[in-house]
């Protein structure tokens, strides 16, 4: 068995309701035009199948809001306070 198995029977379980990451979803919030700022096509794929609440991302330099199928998908800069509701 994987040394990873906990971690990955919880992702595909749905069971996660916060995603917190250093880069972009393919897609979302990614700047096509620099290869360090394209986005990944995981976080997009998982987006899409499991619907997680939210998806918090830096990297990229922005303060964005876009809500993508249900998900709530924040791109920050610096710091940011936030409430998040679970």
């Amino acid at each position: 068995r994987s040394t990873l198995f906990p971690y990955t029977t919880l992702f595909r379980s749905g069971g996660i309701d916060v995603i917190l990451s250093h880069g972009a979803a393919q897609g979302i919030h990614e700047r096509q035009e620099e290869n360090a700022h394209r986005g990944f096509s995981g976080l997009t794929w998982y987006i899409k199948e499991h619907s997680p609440k939210y998806l918090l991302h830096g990297h990229n330099h922005i303060h964005k809001v876009t809500i993508v199928e249900n998900t709530v998908v924040v791109g920050t800069c610096g710091e940011r306070d936030m409430e998040i509701k679970i």
